[in-house]
């Protein structure tokens, strides 16, 4: 506590050349803060589409794998917040504004790396926390930082329609396949079932059968919808899942009632199984063609006109409060900065006077004014 109050009387000795010595900070940090050159910074926000693309992603697997085939989907896959900042940070997307607005003259680089280096620095990108992505663009000039920010987004969307008209071509071509191998299965089932019927004009047609047994109507249309669901979940659920093993058995006990009712009221039980089992694969192909031929057309459709899907929740504006510098903060930094050091300079000055005996000091300092020694200074022995 002795030794405290004694260096804070040593401080108070020397309050003239702290005093000055801040002073002199305060005027020279306002004069750097003032100097320096002003900062704009402008901002737009945005937010991928969301719901609608991976509703369709979805539906589209589920399709792809009833159809017995695995189809590239990259081209519907949702497009996210990630996508838009790797798309943004491309170089193919930087060189075309350094392109647009000479950037590498304005900002007096050598180099197209170098220039590349200084956008990415000016360039902000922030995250909100419901996938929100916030462009900011800094610069001297707040109508330019305006136009720059503007322009990302503009090349965002140029290149989101680029990859999204490549993949959906490649997965145009893809369904078309898909679609013409449904035809055929289609095609193949008709025949057969058109055989059966050739082969079995006594058991009736279809709305004969309807008529007599109402009960055999009710299990075959319920037969249809369960098959036709567990073809889905099939291709959507683990085999271990248990509503796909729930479904299994349902259509099993369906089969067991079809060929019971069948064994009594028919002459022919098991060419009635067997044509119920045409009629419920015809009608689950009929459905896939269906799905698939809505997808090409929806596919084509999007091809005709090209959506980026960029919402905008903030459109980029002139700024008017200046971003940089923070003049207040770079003068109560250098203040405290300087104070700081002035403490720890005053603090090691007292040690040395109050620890050091008369003749150590004086031949400390004596080694201290050789390294710092001025060849130029006069010397005072000649």
């Amino acid at each position: 506590m002795k030794d405290t109050i004694k260096f804070f009387i040593y401080l108070i000795k020397n309050r003239k050349f702290i005093v000055i010595s801040l002073i002199m900070t305060i005027i020279v940090s306002t004069a750097i803060a003032f100097l320096l050159p002003q900062q704009f910074t402008s901002s737009v926000s945005l937010t991928p589409p969301a719901g609608s693309s991976q509703s369709l992603l979805s539906s589209l697997t589920s399709i792809s794998k009833m159809a017995g085939s695995f189809m590239d989907l990259s081209g519907f896959s949702a497009q996210s917040v990630d996508l838009y900042i790797d798309i943004l940070r491309s170089n193919s997307v930087i060189d075309s504004l350094i392109q647009k607005h000479d950037l590498q003259k304005r900002y007096h680089m050598k180099t197209i790396e170098q220039t590349r280096m200084k956008v990415k620095r000016l360039t902000k990108f922030d995250i909100g926390a419901s996938e929100m992505l916030t462009v900011s663009f800094t610069d001297r000039d707040p109508q330019f930082a305006k136009d720059l920010c503007n322009d990302y987004i503009y090349y965002l969307k140029k290149q989101i329609n680029l990859i999204n008209i490549q993949k959906q071509q490649e997965n145009l071509k893809l369904y078309q396949d898909l679609y013409q191998k449904q035809l055929t299965v289609v095609e193949d089932l008709s025949n057969r079932l058109n055989e059966w019927l050739k082969r079995n004009r006594s058991l009736g047609v279809e709305f004969s059968v309807q008529q007599k047994t109402p009960s055999m109507v009710s299990i075959y249309d319920e037969l249809i919808k369960e098959k036709s669901e567990f073809y889905k979940m099939k291709y959507s659920l683990p085999d271990t899942s248990l509503a796909l093993k729930n479904k299994y058995l349902k259509i099993k006990e369906l089969e067991k009632s079809v060929d019971s009712i069948s064994s009594t009221i028919y002459e022919k039980p098991e060419e009635v199984v067997k044509y119920t089992e045409l009629k419920i694969d015809l009608e689950v192909a009929l459905r896939i063609k269906n799905e698939l031929l809505g997808q090409l057309n929806l596919i084509k459709s999007n091809l005709e006109k090209p959506q980026d899907n960029v919402f905008f929740v903030d459109i980029a504006t002139v700024p008017t409060l200046k971003s940089f510098p923070p003049k207040k903060e770079i003068v109560v930094i250098s203040f405290l900065l300087v104070f700081i050091l002035e403490l720890l300079f005053f603090g090691i000055k007292y040690y040395l006077d109050t620890n050091l005996e008369d003749e150590e000091r004086n031949e400390l300092y004596k080694n201290l004014k050789l390294i710092f020694y001025d060849p130029f200074q006069k010397r005072k022995d000649i």
